[in-house]
């Protein structure tokens, strides 16, 4: 391996790293916000798939009004 193409392996390597890196920030940069949804007033059903008692009814019950 030459000296040459070490140098060349290496700057396609930093470009795709830069590149990556550059896509990656990009969904961050974006000025995407939540619009706030209300449900007073409406019935939430949540199904829970495991008998009553365990782990999984608990945090539904503690996330229920």
């Amino acid at each position: 391996m030459s000296l040459n193409d070490f140098f060349n392996k290496t700057k396609l390597c930093l470009s795709c790293q830069l590149v990556s890196t550059a896509l990656m920030t990009m969904p961050l940069m974006s000025p995407v916000y939540a619009q706030p949804v209300s449900f007073e007033g409406e019935r939430v059903q949540v199904t829970v798939p495991y008998k009553e008692g365990g782990g999984t009814d608990t945090w539904g019950r503690f996330f229920g009004p």
